[in-house]
């Protein structure tokens, strides 16, 4: 990876790139979000668009911008909302759903 990440800059600064700003990878129809992590594990910025909402809500929290910025303090306040969530509806929805005695 440090290699890629060595080529990745100089690629960007032969072409005229500012020294020491990194290349963006701009990615209007990115689905999935392949290019865009990609770019970002070889040292790049990535911009991601899609016509679907929800593959843009996804390239947005999970590729592009909230774990890279927040990392594994995101990933623990996720965690810790979706164990809430999931009490609360336990509560909310037990007389509707009673434990299997077995």
């Amino acid at each position: 990876m440090q290699t890629a990440r060595a080529l990745t800059q100089a690629a960007h600064e032969v072409l005229e790139g500012l020294p020491g700003t990194r290349p963006l990878v701009a990615d209007p129809f990115a689905g999935g979000g392949a290019i865009p992590l990609e770019a970002l594990r070889v040292g790049a910025g990535a911009f991601a668009s899609d016509l679907n909402p929800v593959a843009v809500l996804l390239n947005k929290v999970v590729l592009v911008e909230y774990i890279p910025r927040y990392g594994q303090r995101l990933a623990d306040e996720v965690r810790k909302w979706g164990e809430w969530v999931k009490k609360e509806a336990e509560k909310e929805l037990a007389e509707f759903y009673p434990r299997d005695p077995r």
